[in-house]
Parts: structure tokens; sequence; C-alpha cells
């Protein structure tokens, strides 16, 4: 999937072209991820690039604008490098066991190391920060003159802080309408399995490698869900994205009468 930034995204546009594209939808996309192991076949950044390549799909065919991608601040103790192991959280099945030193190993990494990082972040308030951050975020970008802003957390611990950003953002006087898409509005969602690698196949696939999943693994390293192998797909990465659009455009029409906005591209 090939878009112009130059078409959608602030930090490549100029300001006669934003100004035009702004005005004509004054909708602002800020894709959120983190970085994180996604198995051997996906990239790092896969969180925040599916999210940033959900909303630059979305804008191309909508109209708005792409801000930049926010990957820091967020909670280290929440990560699959952490706790990807059934003996450090309930979260893994009894039987997936340990894949946390395996990653490390893999990434030449130090377990304590990480784990340090993570009880770090525990004592400093877990998402405190990272929920600053956001708030800050949303009156930034308001003030540059959207009346909808749409979050997209590709990680899904983030789904519930970025949920008190937004209302910590309303009751210290945001005005502008805030939606945050999630993967739990189409699909049960996963981690780098059929789900995220079919986003990733459909709108990135240069960064995904199948082959450096070994066919013979009955669990691929830090993969929950249903085998990307046998189940992944470009098209459902499409028909995907397909929901997506519409469900954004829902709400692009709800805020265009609360707030009067232009009418969208479709």
């Amino acid at each position: 999937m090939n878009i112009d930034k130059k078409q959608t995204h602030y930090t490549h546009m100029r300001p006669q072209e934003l100004r035009k594209r702004r005005l004509e939808c004054p909708v602002g996309y800020l894709p959120i991820g983190t970085l994180e192991w996604h198995g051997f076949h996906n990239p790092l950044g896969l969180d925040g690039i599916k999210s940033e390549r959900v909303l630059s799909y979305i804008a191309n065919e909508l109209g708005g604008i792409v801000l930049p991608p926010q990957y820091w601040a967020d909670d280290r103790s929440d990560i699959a490098d952490v706790i990807f192991d059934s003996a450090v959280t309930d979260f893994i099945p009894e039987e997936v066991g340990d894949h946390v030193t395996p990653i490390c190993e893999a990434m030449a990494l130090s377990r304590s190391r990480l784990e340090s990082e993570a009880k770090r972040s525990i004592t400093n308030g877990r998402w405190r920060l990272w929920q600053e951050v956001i708030v800050q975020t949303l009156f930034q970008s308001e003030s540059l003159g959207f009346d909808l802003l749409v979050l997209y957390p590709g990680h899904y611990p983030m789904h519930t802080p970025v949920a008190r950003a937004v209302e910590t953002f309303k009751s210290k006087g945001g005005v502008s309408d805030v939606f945050i898409l999630t993967d739990h509005l189409v699909a049960q969602g996963d981690h780098a399995a059929a789900f995220e690698t079919s986003l990733m196949l459909f709108l990135a696939s240069d960064l995904v490698d199948l082959s450096a999943l070994s066919p013979t693994d009955s669990m691929h390293l830090g993969v929950l869900g249903e085998d990307p192998l046998e189940q992944a797909s470009a098209e459902l990465g499409r028909s995907t994205v397909a929901q997506f659009l519409t469900i954004v455009q829902e709400q692009i029409q709800l805020s265009k009468k609360r707030k009067n906005m232009p009418t969208t591209k479709r």
C-alpha cells in the first residue's frame, strides 16, 4: 500500500497545502504504538506502524491529516519482551510457558535489565507519564485547528490509559471531538498472529517475512493467536481496514453534525 505522505501527513506538508486540506476536513489522526517483540516475522514497531498505515489509508480516502506517531513514555512493564511468560502473568496461558528468555536471547538483550526497566515504570506510576503525554498531545493537536481527533492505540494495554487521557482532556476544557479506534471494534485481536500479521501484509508487506517462522513449531515465539502461517493474508488485512474506514467515516459524519464541519471526500 503506497500513500503519498505529502498529501496526508502534517510533517510532510507545506503551510498552504495543510491549510487547504484541514479546512476541507478538520480531522487529525494520531497513530500510537510502542516498541515490542512481534515474532520473528514482524517488525518491532508493528503497533505504531499498523496504526499509522491504517490512519494514512483512512486519511487518503476520507480527508484529514495524519499527525506524527507517538511511541514513547509507555509502561514498559506491559510489553511482550517482559510478560510473555505464564509464570509472570495470567494473561499468558500456562501451557505457553516462558517465551521471555528466548526473546531476550534472540534480541541479545538482558532479561534482568528489561525487568529493571519494567520495575522503574511501575515505581513511576506505570501509565501516568504516558497519559500526561497523550493529554498534552490532544491539547496541542486541538490548537492546530482540528474539530475531530481520531486516536488509534495499536498496543492493546494502551486502551484503558488512552481512554483516561481523553477523559482528562475533556475535563480540563478540551473541545475537539475525540474518537478512539481499536482493533477490538472489528475483531478479537491477537499478538503478532493472524490478525496483526494480516494487517501488516496489506499495509506494509515489505516489512513482513513469513519465511522467518518455522512450519513445525506448535507455537511461534512471542505469538499469541491463530497461526499466521496458516491464517494470515493480505486479503484479511484489506477487509479489516475496510471495516475501520466505515467506522471512522461514521464518526466523521457524527462530528460534522455537531461541529458543522465541511463535507468529507466520500
